[in-house]
């Protein structure tokens, strides 16, 4: 089909973008230790034991709701949204947000950071206007607070990137793509994965206006310095490969799509982020491939458990399944089964109307697929999807 059929992982608008806050707690009182040792679970990937400490950190905090209850049930926030619990992640990051203007004048954290996180979860749920309006917020406030060059506007910058990636705009985002990675930089090693994900953004944005042989370029760069930078167990590892996969699909290297694809599959899958959208994304990726290569037996069940996933993690109504389901209708399709890919491209299509628009490019192009199958004559007994514009379709 012409709509969105590879689905690159990318850091930017998922794991990389979410930093866990920290703060210079005094004392060996249990709430801080554990508040601590929280933040450090989440730099290692281990969300769920993330999860208890801070949640015991609360416990022990009670109604105090002062700047310790404020990082921690920040930091919880941040444990919600790697596992794709968005719904939670966003009450977190509200709830921390409510009290963030009774917090001390003279020791409040970054507030900042935590609207930016929250404006990532509108990001992940299809809420763009939201998501969009929050990011500009966040950008002036930072830009304001820290100068046009900092570290934190660069990220702003990024997040901003990717939730104008989703809206379609392109030049938008390449602009703010290419400022946060000229800023990070500047900085030399200081933060090597948010430079990481700025550089994977622009990559994504490159990928989506054609520019492959640059995406390529940056991919790689930024392949070596997660490499160098995380364990190899690291979930934000497994998106790299994702999207390198995702990029070698649409280059027409399908036995590397492959390997990337699985090697990223094998990390999640070992990982707290087994169940998340990062995974549902990989795996309709593979699916992809299987079904570019013609191996349909191998591309349904992925297709299956892409969309189940999907669905369990972000909702059924998110634009992600829409896709996913689009790509599903056609293997119906082409394995002959008309009555039942009608019916799946329906489904997508009303899922990406409700959440994008009638106007929105994948919805018109899922429009021109499923009134192409409407006119194939009664006696056609094979469904043709026009392979060069699936391998070569946008990236979502």
């Amino acid at each position: 089909m012409a709509a969105r059929s590879v689905v690159p992982i990318r850091l930017i608008t998922a794991l990389a973008a979410i930093v866990p806050l920290t703060f210079a707690l005094g004392g060996n009182e249990p709430p801080n230790v554990l508040i601590e040792r929280g933040a450090e679970l989440i730099h290692q990937g281990k969300y769920d034991q993330a999860e208890n400490a801070l949640r015991a950190a609360l416990t022990g905090l009670g109604d105090s709701e002062g700047v310790e209850w404020f990082i921690a049930m920040s930091n919880l926030g941040t444990t919600f949204y790697y596992r794709g619990r968005f719904a939670e992640a966003g009450k977190a990051f509200r709830r921390a947000l409510e009290i963030w203007p009774r917090l001390p004048a003279g020791s409040r954290p970054n507030g900042a950071a935590v609207l930016s996180n929250l404006a990532l979860v509108y990001s992940q749920t299809g809420q763009f206007d939201a998501a969009e309006r929050t990011g500009i917020e966040v950008l002036a406030v930072l830009e304001k607070t820290y100068g046009p060059d900092s570290n934190s506007v660069a990220k702003a910058l990024n997040n901003l990137a990717g939730i104008h990636r989703e809206q379609g705009k392109y030049k938008a985002a390449e602009v703010e793509a290419r400022r946060a990675v000229w800023i990070l930089s500047k900085a030399g090693d200081s933060e090597p994965m948010a430079l990481a994900a700025s550089l994977e953004q622009l990559a994504a944005i490159q990928e989506l206006q054609g520019n492959l042989d640059e995406a390529e370029v940056l991919l790689v760069r930024t392949k070596e310095i997660c490499e160098s930078t995380v364990g190899s167990t690291d979930p934000r590892l497994a998106e790299m490969y994702a999207a390198i996969g995702a990029l070698r699909i649409k280059q027409h290297r399908y036995d590397e799509a492959k390997v990337s694809l699985e090697r990223a599959l094998g990390i999640w899958r070992q990982s707290d982020s087994s169940k998340s959208p990062q995974l549902a994304r990989s795996l309709n990726n593979l699916s992809q491939v299987y079904k570019l290569t013609g191996e349909y037996e191998h591309a349904e069940p992925l297709y299956r458990q892409s969309i189940a996933l999907c669905m369990d993690t972000l909702g059924d109504q998110h634009p992600s399944c829409g896709i996913f389901l689009g790509n599903f209708a056609d293997l119906l399709a082409l394995e002959g089964r008309f009555k039942a890919a009608k019916t799946t491209y329906e489904r997508a299509i009303s899922i990406l109307e409700a959440r994008l628009g009638s106007r929105h490019p994948d919805v018109a192009q899922l429009r021109d697929q499923l009134a192409a199958l409407e006119r194939r004559p009664a006696r056609e007994s094979a469904w043709t999807v026009n392979v060069r514009q699936l391998q070569h379709s946008p990236a979502h």
